[in-house]
């Protein structure tokens, strides 16, 4: 399952309030704050080009969002057991460098589309290698693995 990142309404917001007030400081500004009004115009360009708030799976419309969990090696089968529906409780931090990383994304829509999916990593090889595919879970699952 391909997942692609996308611009969030807030993202090209900032984005554009930066760029007009760099062009608006360059217009009506004097020569030093000519200068500044380019520094924060060139600045909401890289923003817009870089922020990426929201993520999408290949084939669903919906927008989630990615929040990062990271946890020990140690946790390994008991992370993905709880991703099987399994009644496992899950320890976190104390995770130092090589650990495990969980990715959950949840619905931007929670409310009407209550979605949540889970995709865990492990390091190894100086990166962090997918272990299987998003996986996904229920909103009660999601919660108790951000608290």
């Amino acid at each position: 399952m391909k997942i692609t990142r996308t611009r969030a309404p807030k993202d090209w917001a900032i984005s554009l309030i930066l760029i007009i007030l760099g062009v608006a400081l360059m217009i009506f500004g004097s020569t030093g704050i000519l200068i500044l009004g380019a520094i924060v115009a060139v600045l909401g360009l890289v923003l817009l080009l870089i922020l990426k708030s929201y993520c999408r799976f290949e084939g669903n419309p919906a927008n989630y969002v990615r929040n990062t969990v990271e946890l020990s090696s140690s946790q390994k089968s008991n992370v993905q057991d709880f991703i099987a529906g399994k009644n496992v409780q899950i320890v976190k931090g104390g995770s130092a460098a090589g650990g495990l990383l969980l990715y959950i994304y949840t619905s931007t829509n929670a409310k009407a589309n209550p979605e949540a999916y889970a995709h865990l990593f492990e390091f190894s090889q100086y990166e962090y290698v997918p272990l299987g595919e998003p996986t996904p879970i229920t909103a009660k699952q999601a919660e108790e693995l951000l608290k």
